[in-house]
């Protein structure tokens, strides 16, 4: 990591200490002693360990596409804070393809974020493995991941959810702290913002008319939009992606499909390479998987990855639950049984029960 600005001769030795740490390792302590880390750079030496390289061809490339090796761009733009270093598109960092395509898929800037699954220690919700839930009275209680890969005592972070017909637990503005998308039974579509010592904010309202009629499912749909969007379907079966392209109301959708009445959606990375893909389950209990192209389309033919899903009320995305890079479906049963379906690439991985007696509660995804 280079060290080339120069101060004046009145900084002072502390500010000077604490600048140069931001640009440069001390001895010891830089990436590049683990072997994991190396520097690039455009063939014709054009923006050398510069911060122009990120705007270069190649520096765009790298950042979209150096997940699907197992890297990712260790110091991004804006993150000092986090990282303790300045931005440097050049630097990448081997972390593995599972790692790497997980932290894309999620919007996870940093390390930093990634493993302590919420960059704020008091916000509501801690981890992408907690599972969030609303109970008769309304209450919204988050049931925490524990070692062993369940879940432990409820802690109550909200009231007041009656009249919701589905709740999804996102980081919608990509802050690293998760909120919470409610649809309601009005119609309305609203999100709550996370806050950083905990609790909400008031509702924002994303989409407001027909909401109630929908059937939804909520994830990071294209790489063009570094967001999390919004893909469902009215009755009429027209299945379409409402882009969340500011972090506040929905952009006008566009039609990504047809024929999709009566299936349930969640979206999922079945297939493992960074983009995400549609499970829709239908009534007769097939759990089919259309792969999604990454750039808010579909790529192949659709397959059937499950039967016998007929009894399930709820298909929960879930991340790290049983261990850090975890991917899986935790499942909701009719008798309030919750069993957790490991994701691999591409195939089912590890199955267990994870809890019993989740009957009365409705389950945010």
């Amino acid at each position: 990591m280079p060290s080339s600005s120069r101060f004046t001769p009145t900084t002072s030795a502390s500010t000077a200490r604490a600048y140069a740490d931001t640009i440069s390792a001390r001895p010891g302590y830089s990436e590049h002693q683990t072997g994991l880390a190396m520097d690039i750079g455009n063939a014709a030496g054009s923006c050398g360990l510069s911060t122009c390289f990120g705007d270069t061809a190649a520096g765009k490339w790298v950042a979209a596409n150096a997940h699907k090796y197992g890297f990712i761009v260790r110091y991004p733009n804006g993150y000092t804070g986090t990282t303790g270093y300045s931005y440097e598109p050049w630097h990448l960092r081997y972390v593995g393809v599972a790692l790497a395509t997980d932290m894309n898929r999620r919007g996870f800037p940093t390390l930093e974020h990634y493993f302590a699954g919420n960059p704020a220690a008091a916000a509501s919700i801690k981890s992408g493995a907690d599972l969030v839930a609303a109970d008769s009275s309304g209450r919204m209680l988050r049931y925490p991941a524990t070692a062993a890969g369940g879940y432990g005592a409820p802690v109550q972070i909200g009231s007041g959810w009656t009249g919701l017909k589905q709740g999804f637990v996102v980081d919608w503005d990509i802050d690293g702290i998760y909120d919470i998308l409610a649809q309601w039974n009005n119609g309305v579509l609203g999100v709550y913002r996370g806050l950083l010592g905990g609790g909400f904010a008031g509702q924002v309202v994303v989409g407001n008319g027909g909401w109630d009629r929908m059937t939804i499912t909520v994830g990071k749909w294209t790489h063009a939009h570094p967001r999390p969007g919004v893909v469902g379907y009215f009755p009429d079966g027209v299945l379409r992606y409402y882009p969340n392209t500011f972090g506040g109301a929905l952009s006008a959708p566009q039609v990504i499909g047809k024929g999709w009445n009566g299936m349930e959606l969640t979206m999922a990375d079945w297939e493992g390479d960074g983009a995400n893909d549609i499970l829709a389950r239908t009534a007769s209990g097939s759990l089919i998987n259309y792969r999604g192209d990454g750039w808010a389309g579909f790529f192949g033919p659709a397959t059937t990855v499950g039967t016998s899903w007929q009894y399930m009320r709820m298909l929960l995305p879930g991340f790290g639950l049983t261990g850090a890079g975890t991917r899986g479906i935790t499942a909701q049963t009719a008798d309030g049984n919750l069993y957790n379906y490991g994701l691999g690439r591409g195939s089912w991985t590890t199955y267990a029960q994870v809890g019993s007696g989740w009957n009365g509660l409705k389950l945010f995804k």
